[in-house]
């Protein structure tokens, strides 16, 4: 009875040594693919990375969305708030980069920021640059997406005094921007070629990053304690 019970504790620790070790091997062999890298596509990662790698190569970063195909991370660029965002395909990286979930007052200087970076683009388009890079294409814009306005009997005129004046920005009006700095592997690019409806191979958050979606311009307008939000396409 004891040889019986000596017998079954020895597998029972041979079994967890194995699954130990296992573990181990896993950890190692995703660090490994991380840390022997020739060069990265966007921030840390590759194209064809798992879900997995990428949240290991962005740790230290707090998650934000983790669903589906898509993971995302709170960011700043500089004073920006903004997401990095994430787009797998049968769980490989093939779309990534900064996108706002909102408007905000600085978002134009992400198209400051990717020109530093990459130098004069490939193309300018009417709605962006273009940069094309070995293994990718680098996609940036801004658009104003919300115009707070607060109407004023007066407007601001240098009259006779126009020689001496700078130019005043009108200050009843603050205009929102929202911006995209995106990465996309060039291979799914050249397959989207191929496609006969290529807008129904991207989701959601890839239709952003290509800079297929943009938030409709909305207006605000305050009258005294009354505040009206009208669609841009309701503005004539």
């Amino acid at each position: 009875m004891k040889r019986s019970r000596l017998g079954i504790g020895f597998v029972l620790l041979m079994i967890m040594l194995f699954s130990a070790s296992c573990g181990s091997k896993v950890s190692q062999t995703l660090s490994k693919a991380l840390v022997q890298t020739d060069g990265y596509d966007f921030r840390k990662t590759r194209w064809g990375f798992t879900r997995e790698m990428v949240t290991v190569a962005e740790q230290g970063q707090r998650l934000f969305i983790r669903k589906g195909n898509v993971l995302m991370f709170n960011h700043k660029i500089e004073d920006i708030s903004c997401k990095i965002i994430y787009c797998f395909k049968d769980n490989r990286l093939r779309a990534a980069g900064y996108i706002t979930l909102t408007p905000t007052k600085r978002a134009h200087a992400i198209v400051e920021y990717c020109v530093e970076e990459n130098g004069s683009p490939t193309q300018v388009l009417n709605d962006g640059m273009l940069w094309f890079k070995e293994k990718s294409l680098v996609y940036v814009n801004a658009y104003v997406s919300h115009t707070r306005s607060t109407p004023s009997s007066y407007t601001f005129s240098g009259g006779i005094l126009s020689h001496l004046l700078s130019p005043q920005e009108d200050k009843s009006t603050i205009k929102m921007w929202d911006g995209v700095w995106a990465h996309i592997d060039r291979s799914f690019y050249e397959e989207l070629h191929y496609e006969r409806f290529p807008l129904d191979e991207l989701s959601f958050y890839e239709k952003h990053l290509f800079g297929v979606l943009k938030r409709q311009h909305i207006y605000t307008f305050y009258m005294g304690q009354t505040k009206t939000s009208i669609r841009g396409n309701a503005v004539r």
